[in-house]
């Protein structure tokens, strides 16, 4: 082991730790359906065990009682909002993103907070003076696609709220 420096050692123990982790919650995904992410979960919907935030709670509470481990969750009726929602409130919280809360929640945050707007992309929003996630909800679709291409058509439905399936399909 003298031999692994402890930023590696750190990293394999994050991955295997989130392997366990959505192992437990695979063998359920006939009752859970979930976004996999780069690092977890992200619930969408279940009527099998209650609301969407009854079951992060319940998966929340599970990872840190059976794991030791705290888990951020959200809750949105899209993924892109979910994975927004699971950013919000770190280390150890629920955030539920919904068609009633979304503009007060999601578009005061800086746009470069939405899923796939990267530096560049932000440089270039930045430049037309979008700063918000709602700025960029509300500008004109066309200015989007002539500053970031087909991107920017997709990356304008995500900020209004009107993603529903995972961005690469649209490449596909």
């Amino acid at each position: 082991f003298n031999m692994i420096d402890k930023k590696t050692m750190s990293r394999v123990k994050y991955k295997k730790t989130c392997a366990d982790c959505g192992g437990r919650e695979v063998k359920q995904e006939d009752i859970v359906k979930g976004y996999e992410y780069e690092d977890g979960k992200y619930v969408t919907h279940s009527k099998i065990f209650g609301s969407g935030e009854q079951i992060a709670e319940q998966i929340r509470n599970r990872v840190k009682k059976e794991l030791g481990l705290t888990v951020s969750v959200g809750v949105s009726w899209n993924k892109i909002f979910a994975k927004l929602g699971s950013d919000m409130k770190k280390p150890d919280a629920v955030t539920v993103i919904t068609p009633e809360n979304y503009k007060e929640l999601v578009w005061t945050l800086p746009v470069e907070d939405l899923l796939y707007v990267g530096k560049a992309t932000k440089t270039k929003l930045n430049k037309v003076n979008i700063k918000t996630i709602g700025e960029h909800a509300t500008a004109d679709e066309k200015l989007l696609v002539n500053q970031l291409g087909k991107w920017g058509k997709y990356l304008f439905s995500f900020a209004k709220g009107e993603h529903t399936i995972h961005p690469y399909s649209f490449f596909r």
